[in-house]
C-alpha cells in the first residue's frame, strides 16, 4: 500500500481504485489514521461527483450515477460518515 499511489488516484478520478486500495490496507492497519484521512477525502470527491452527476438532467438517472452513489455508501461505511458528510 502506497499512500501516494492512493493520493494519486484521487487526484485522477479513480475513485474505485482508490477505494479499493484504502479498503485493503484499512483491513490489515484499521487504526491507520492517514488512511482514514484519505478515504475521508476521497468520499468528499465521490460526493462532490454525485451531486453533480444529480443535478444534470443528462445524468441523473444514469448507471454512472447509481454507480457513484453506491461506491460513496461503502466509503462512508468504511470511514463512519452520514450521507451528507
Amino acid at each position: 500500500m502506497s499512500i501516494e499511489k492512493i493520493i494519486s488516484l484521487i487526484e485522477n478520478s479513480h475513485y474505485k481504485l482508490a477505494y479499493e486500495l484504502i479498503f485493503k490496507s484499512l483491513e490489515i492497519n484499521p487504526n491507520n489514521v492517514e488512511l482514514l484521512e484519505l478515504s475521508k477525502k476521497l468520499s468528499a470527491c465521490v460526493r462532490s461527483q454525485c451531486m453533480e452527476l444529480a443535478c444534470n438532467k443528462a445524468t441523473e438517472m444514469s448507471s454512472k450515477a447509481y454507480e457513484s452513489e453506491a461506491l460513496l455508501k461503502a466509503i462512508i461505511k468504511l470511514n463512519g460518515e452520514s450521507i451528507y458528510g
